[in-house]
């Protein structure tokens, strides 16, 4: 009862958690403005962090960052024409944000608009078959449908491509090929497809609500590749 009370989220829930949303949207403008070629992981985080706060984000429970998924290391220097892949979310009295933004610093390459145009339409297939009625399950089976299609490797076992949202930047249930949980209004979900090419990270993530009619979105951008001025 108490796991089936914490994944369906009551309307005044729902609306901190898109003020979350809205104030991690702010920041994101913000880590674009201050972000630049020469700056380590490291650095970058911690402007990252700053730009939350700035934003609105709770100062004691200002959020999270991620940079670095791959595992370059905290010393690693951003270079003009890299990709900068940023997963953040910040929180409203309690309530968590969790999304992902792809930028390069300066114009981008053919090869990471095309990365982009390719996991924007995994996510849109996704987020289409987030209807209520359905299970986990089928969300990530669709997932597997739309990367096999491309050439990338499917999901498989307790991997998962979203998770819900809350009072946690990770709660149940899980968005994978396991998971039984049947989707219905109220509950919020992050999904996140995801593929890795040529050493590169490619990810793209909302945060959404299921609904009667299917997904609405509390977060919007990820169909942007963003340029950062360099």
């Amino acid at each position: 009862m108490l796991k089936h009370s914490r994944q369906v989220k009551s309307a005044q829930e729902i609306a901190r958690i898109e003020e979350a949303c809205k104030i991690t949207e702010v920041a994101w403008e913000l880590i674009r403005r201050r972000v630049h070629p020469g700056l380590s992981v490291a650095q970058a985080e911690r402007i990252c962090l700053q730009s939350l706060i700035d934003a609105g984000s709770d100062p004691a429970t200002p959020g999270f960052i991620l940079l670095d998924v791959l595992g370059y290391g905290a010393d690693f220097k951003y270079r003009k024409g890299d990709l900068f892949f940023c997963d953040l979310g910040g929180s409203y009295r309690g309530y968590k944000a969790d999304f992902t933004r792809l930028a390069t610093f300066g114009p981008a390459s053919d090869f990471f608009r095309q990365s982009h145009e390719q996991i924007m339409g995994v996510f849109n297939a996704v987020l289409q078959s987030m209807e209520p009625g359905k299970r986990c399950k089928d969300v990530a089976d669709r997932f597997n449908c739309e990367v096999e299609a491309i050439g990338y490797p499917k999901l498989q076992g307790s991997k998962r491509i979203g998770h819900g949202l809350g009072l946690e930047h990770q709660e149940s249930p899980s968005l994978n090929v396991v998971d039984e949980t049947e989707l219905v209004p109220g509950m919020v979900f992050t999904p996140e497809p995801r593929f890795v090419r040529d050493g590169h990270f490619i990810m793209v993530e909302e945060d959404v609500v299921i609904t009667a009619d299917g997904a609405r979105k509390l977060s919007n951008g990820c169909g942007t590749l963003y340029t950062i001025d360099v």
